[in-house]
């Protein structure tokens, strides 16, 4: 596998795509993908939410590293701490699952991909059955208000953005 393509891989990861997708889009294997993600640093002790850092900076932070520089070296290097680092690398090594990528909510996923939530640890946040969060995400069931005001207070999206405004005036009526 190319610089190139390992770079790709390190960008789509950060963008919240899933092996699948990425596989498809740079016409490699998955098995190839999560062998080379196997790879990347792993630090226990890392966040699981993406550092609050420039797309371009984490960018920089994946190309240093395959240039051959250490995670400590290019925190060393950047001035970035090196637990906002191991956060990128964490970040692009977490599970990301694909179900989520594009729902009947689109807002409430894309929020579940940035902060690295799967349906089962955004159930459990919102104290629901995580088989009646999953429909509802996958499109199979629609959204109560009474979970959208739950995701609500939990995201802070409001529930005209969740709803896409037409379906928020039938539904707050």
């Amino acid at each position: 596998m190319t610089h190139d393509i390992k770079l790709q891989i390190c960008q789509d990861r950060l963008l919240g795509f899933d092996i699948y997708t990425i596989a498809t889009k740079v016409g490699v294997t998955r098995q190839t993908i999560a062998l080379f993600l196997n790879k990347l640093p792993k630090d226990g002790n890392a966040r699981q939410q993406l550092p609050d850092l420039h797309m371009n900076i984490m960018v920089g932070i994946c190309k240093e590293y395959l240039h051959g520089l250490s995670p400590q070296a290019i925190a060393a290097k950047t001035n970035i701490p090196i637990h906002d680092i191991n956060g990128v690398f964490f970040y692009i090594t977490a599970r990301k699952l694909s179900p989520v990528r594009r729902s009947r909510y689109p807002i409430v996923t894309d929020w579940m991909i940035k902060h690295s939530y799967t349906i089962g640890q955004m159930a459990d946040s919102l104290g629901v059955p995580q088989h009646k969060l999953g429909n509802i995400i996958r499109g199979k069931a629609h959204m109560s208000l009474e979970i959208a005001k739950l995701i609500n207070g939990f995201t802070g999206i409001t529930l005209e953005a969740i709803y896409e405004k037409d379906l928020a005036k039938e539904c707050l009526k």
